[in-house]
């Protein structure tokens, strides 16, 4: 009895497990947000790319002309915004009579000037923010002309420095402003001078921008990354969850048993050392199948080792979960195999989770019964995968969409709208195919095809 207690825990851990629909639809919105996002992202690049400023690269005899170009294209080809402001720093000091100098960009998360890196010297921190308090910056960015301002906030009085700041535009939109300072006045520059300190600035504008969108793609990257994972076992343990039916059935028949033969226990009747065998085996029945179905939902869906699976087992294993919901609904399921069944390279775990779900697909597709013909066989370089049903079809504006991510012909509630695109993206993955053929209301046949185990991976297994 003891035994049936441990065992009985199964159910419990399985119920922590299974997705609740609400979980299920906050993950669908969070993914869909952050693919929208990643999409204005690249929306964002591409058009500074189109229309970023760039120096004029004609055929030019002036030295001076030529360096800058190079300069210019130089300073956009850093990948971090500190190398970008200490090359800005040294060839600014380098061609004018700058002192130090940094960019400032509009943080979007604020909307307000930040220093592009933190180490940014203190000085010219406070003198933005002088700036800032005057009204200066929002004239000149209004303006959308580099000037040069004498330092009104000198001790002595004296007007011996000036401030420069560029207002920098990418887009058509203001994200930022240069700010340096100089020993010179504005009559001591030429407007050469100016023209040259603007594509400078600008320049290190676009490259902190790039740097910025690089590393927002990155992130948003991996958020996708593992949004995907996520939803990949969203939707495994939704078709799990569907199933629920049929695996509380098959635990049923094994718990009928049990309790008749403890009931005849409690009488005295008959042989008690085969009745005690009896209730040991359908407790170690009852412990195998919520094993197996624990060990599938809790495997990890984007374990990509590559393994030699033997497709017939994985039919039988995902048949061994529907087959007696399959029966009740009125389908009758006939198995084809090669012999001896063909060996795929892939992963046991990713594939069964394809099969259920073409399984159950089929299933929803015979609502009045109906017949499914599940095929395992080979070719000359796939290993194979058939799942035919009866069923109501799929209509001709539908097909190119089932793959979608979130397309479902079914009711509201029904289903996720991830199983066909999960599945097509796991078998990718695998680097084979998911095709589907389908006339309505004659059925529809889903083929897997991956590659086939090579000679060398099945003596490993033996």
């Amino acid at each position: 009895m003891e035994q049936i207690k441990k065992h009985s825990a199964y159910p419990e851990d399985l119920g922590t497990i299974l997705p609740q629909g609400e979980q299920l639809a906050m993950s669908q919105d969070e993914y869909i947000r952050t693919l929208e996002a990643w999409n204005q992202l690249l929306q964002r690049e591409i058009e500074n790319l189109r229309h970023q400023p760039r120096p004029h690269v004609g055929v030019s005899s002036d030295p001076d002309t030529e360096s800058l170009e190079h300069t210019s294209r130089l300073i956009q080809s850093f990948s971090s915004a500190e190398q970008v402001i200490v090359a800005l720093q040294e060839y600014t000091a380098r061609r004018f009579p700058v002192i130090d100098g940094s960019v400032f960009m509009v943080d979007p998360a604020t909307n307000k000037l930040a220093p592009a890196v933190e180490h940014s010297l203190m000085d010219l921190r406070i003198i933005k923010i002088h700036l800032e308090e005057e009204g200066i910056i929002d004239w000149v960015i209004r303006r959308k002309k580099t000037v040069v301002i004498p330092n009104f906030h000198s001790p002595d009085g004296e007007y011996r420095t000036s401030y420069i700041i560029v207002p920098l535009f990418l887009r058509g939109t203001a994200v930022g402003v240069f700010i340096a300072q100089t020993p010179a006045s504005a009559s001591e520059f030429k407007r050469e001078d100016i023209a040259s300190l603007t594509i400078l600035a600008e320049s290190a504008a676009i490259a902190l921008d790039n740097i910025r969108s690089a590393t927002e793609i990155s992130r948003m990257n991996k958020r996708l990354n593992s949004l995907n994972k996520q939803m990949m076992q969203s939707a495994k343990l939704a078709s799990i969850g569907e199933l629920a039916g049929s695996v509380a059935h098959e635990i049923n028949n094994p718990l009928q048993i049990l309790l008749g033969h403890i009931q005849l226990l409690e009488t005295g009747v008959g042989d008690v050392p085969r009745r005690l065998s009896i209730v040991r085996e359908q407790v170690y029945r009852i412990s195998d199948i919520t094993r197996r179905l624990l060990d599938f939902a809790r495997s990890t869906p984007y374990d990509l080792t590559p393994e030699p699976v033997d497709l017939l087992a994985v039919v039988d294993e995902v048949l061994l979960f529907v087959g007696s919901q399959l029966r009740r609904d009125g389908i009758e399921v006939e198995k084809i195999a090669d012999d001896p069944p063909p060996y795929a390279r892939g992963n046991r775990s990713q594939i069964e989770q394809v099969l259920l779900n073409l399984t159950i697909n089929a299933r929803d597709a015979m609502p009045d019964g109906g017949r499914l013909i599940v095929a395992v066989f080979s070719d000359d370089s796939h290993a194979c995968i058939t799942v035919a049903d009866t069923g109501m079809g799929i209509q001709a504006d539908h097909i190119e969409h089932i793959f979608e991510p979130f397309f479902s012909t079914k009711p509201r509630g029904k289903g996720t709208g991830l199983g066909l695109s999960i599945a097509r993206e796991i078998i990718r993955q695998l680097n084979g195919t998911l095709n589907v053929v389908s006339e309505p209301d004659k059925g529809t046949t889903f083929k897997i095809e991956l590659p086939l185990a090579t000679k060398g991976e099945l003596l490993v297994i033996g």
